[in-house]
């Protein structure tokens, strides 16, 4: 085991060495007193037991039955009791039952008659109707903190050995009764066990565990001890700060370390296969303790400021004077003051702007300094995309903390009447929306296969991805950075009530898990410069149209207050009942479409035909766009 730590320590320190080299040159290497150690590497994997089937909260509402959610048998179930045991089997998040008639069963399955039984996710949800009978799990329920494969002590010599990113689905075995969307496979409930040994010189420093997902729920022990009962936005890293949480840790030959982690995915509310497990990577930071910048600390928002030039051949793209105003996410243990130092390094090694600012910090704060100015800027595009690296350096008087963070700079808008402009020259966005998934791996994509992807996509002409429908894989994003790839980098929401932003009835809600929005929810991809908009959600079913104005009222303040005021944000609206009218609205940043006040009482929504500009938004011919709300939101006049 020390051999293999040894070899691990040495390997990664080695890779973020060529690293420096590569993308940054010898002038960009600064001393850093942190290191990165990954944890990706045998992790021990066995099935959980499944959970109790206690289907104890009313759904306001009933499944779906048609394309994701698994319809049963109306001849052999008659029953709710008989359908809460096909949910059971089947280790569904709900179930909806209706005895029938057909009058006293809105919204049933197409072409089949009552008794209906519907197990499946609460991911899309009809409004409570008829004689339908709903229940779903209690949610944000995890293993007891003191659940023997959590211990110390015990026997996980019979458990699979797996390496990160790990699916934990895709080799289970597959069930008829189970959710077709999902690989007909059933829930998926894991536990993961990773020994791991720390050296003695880490003994007083900052030692962080940083997991970059966690498929859907999970609940994570360190050397038995829980410290973290639940977490639900499973699309989102994990970070445990270790010397901190009262833990009993083991340094040099004292022993070795546990992290424990179980994962569910039980609660999952996509109407596709999502996977499970650790799907991502993982590593431990090691940092001074006195002052250190935190995980996914750096942004640094890139504004032109001059008039963009070109040059004398295409391929050697455009500059323009430019400036760039970064910060930093800085925890102190104690009263000092620190030297912040921001480096903006060129592709070939060179420095061309620095700045510096001194600053009294205690705690968790975010540090300015002043703007990185650059009189003629590189500007990413889609045919050449220049990426800068900015180190920033943290300095006390003891220690040096040292990030780099990959930066483009670019100017981009949107107009209503001639779509995207990057740089000043129209661009018509091409490509797919992708899941997070590929055969025969899974959830659990390695970064070549992603290379593979985006590769092939710019192969044949396309320019965008839509990351459908999650905050997506790091990895996924430092490609489409370097291979000129726009972004619309989606949240992971589907409202099924009145009340989104805000929906709890989903633990997958990432973005309603709170109300007060932080920008970490969107982590190492702030201000990156292949991202044209945010996707907040996808998609509202169903709903009156009073309520999505509400739901965009809510958009356009969190947008305005936590992301960055020139990106616009967007969602996707699928039809109201009864009508073929669907939209895909805006927020209302500085760039994006004219936006004017909301009216007090939104109009019903009316089928109309778009102009060109919105026709290309892919909606096909049974999603036209509705316009209706894009008027009463100012988007289109």
């Amino acid at each position: 085991i020390s051999r293999l730590w040894t070899d691990q320590l040495c390997a990664m320190k080695t890779r973020e060495g060529m690293r420096v080299l590569v993308w940054l040159g010898v002038a960009a290497v600064a001393r850093s007193d942190r290191t990165t150690v990954t944890l990706d590497l045998g992790w021990r994997v066995h099935p959980a037991p499944p959970p109790p089937c206690t289907y104890s909260v009313d759904l306001p509402g009933h499944l779906q039955g048609t394309g994701w959610q698994a319809v049963q048998d109306s001849g052999s179930i008659t029953t709710a009791d008989e359908c809460e045991a096909a949910a059971c089997s089947a280790g569904t998040q709900a179930w909806s039952f209706c005895a029938g008639p057909m009058s006293a069963c809105p919204q049933g399955p197409r072409g089949a008659t009552p008794p209906f039984c519907i197990i499946g996710s609460t991911g899309q949800v009809f409004p409570k109707a008829g004689n339908w009978t709903s229940r779903v799990r209690p949610l944000n329920q995890g293993p007891p903190a003191d659940s023997t494969e959590a211990q110390l002590g015990f026997d996980d010599d019979e458990w699979k050995v797996v390496d990160l990113p790990h699916d934990a689905s895709i080799e289970r075995k597959y069930t008829p009764q189970s959710e077709g969307p999902q690989g007909f496979i059933p829930a998926v409930r894991t536990y993961y066990r990773k020994h791991f040994r720390l050296p003695s010189e880490w003994q007083g420093k900052a030692i962080t565990i940083e997991v970059d997902g966690a498929l859907m729920s999970s609940t994570w022990w360190v050397n038995g001890k829980q410290v973290i009962p639940i977490k639900v936005d499973g699309y989102l890293p994990t970070t445990i700060r270790l010397d901190t949480a009262n833990l009993n840790l083991y340094y040099g030959d004292g022993g070795t370390n546990l992290l424990v982690v179980w994962t569910d995915n039980g609660a999952s509310t996509g109407w596709w296969y999502e996977g499970s497990g650790l799907p991502r990577h993982a590593r431990i930071v090691v940092t001074p303790t006195d002052a250190f910048l935190r995980p996914f600390a750096i942004a640094a928002p890139a504004k032109v400021t001059g008039s963009i030039q070109p040059r004398s051949h295409p391929k050697d793209g455009l500059t323009a004077a430019a400036e760039l105003h970064p910060t930093a996410d800085v925890s102190a243990s104690t009263p000092q003051t620190v030297t912040l130092t921001f480096q903006l390094v060129d592709a070939v090694g060179q420095v061309v702007a620095t700045t510096t600012t001194k600053q009294s910090v205690h705690g968790d704060v975010t540090v300015s300094s002043s703007p990185l100015v650059v009189k003629s800027a590189e500007l990413w595009g889609v045919p050449r995309p220049y990426l800068y690296t900015l180190v920033a350096t943290l300095a006390t008087d003891k220690n040096q903390d040292s990030v780099n963070t990959t930066v483009g700079i670019r100017e981009l808008t949107w107009d209503p009447a001639d779509g995207l402009h990057v740089n000043e020259q129209r661009v018509k966005m091409r490509g797919f929306c992708n899941h997070e998934s590929f055969a025969g791996v899974g959830a659990a994509i390695p970064p070549r296969i992603d290379l593979l992807r985006v590769q092939q996509m710019r192969g044949v002409g396309g320019n965008a991805w839509r990351t459908s429908h999650n905050p997506p894989e790091p990895a996924l994003l430092d490609v489409t950075d370097r291979l000129g790839v726009l972004v619309l980098d989606e949240n992971r929401v589907f409202a099924t009530t009145t009340n989104c932003p805000g929906d709890q009835n989903d633990p997958n809600h990432t973005w309603c898990v709170s109300p007060a929005v932080n920008p970490s929810r969107f982590p190492s991809r702030r201000f990156p410069p292949r991202e044209c908009a945010w996707s907040v959600c996808c998609p509202h079913l169903f709903g009156a149209i009073a309520v999505r104005v509400a739901m965009f009222r809510s958009m356009q303040a969190m947008s305005q207050r936590t992301l960055q005021s020139w990106r616009c944000g967007t969602a996707t609206m699928r039809p109201l009942r009864g009508t073929r009218c669907a939209t895909s609205l805006a927020a209302d940043p500085e760039h994006c479409l004219p936006t004017t006040p909301l009216p007090s009482a939104p109009t019903p929504c009316t089928q109309s035909t778009p102009p060109a500009s919105l026709q290309e938004t892919g909606h096909g011919n049974h999603h036209k766009p509705c316009l209706q709300p894009l008027k009463l939101l100012g988007f289109w006049k």
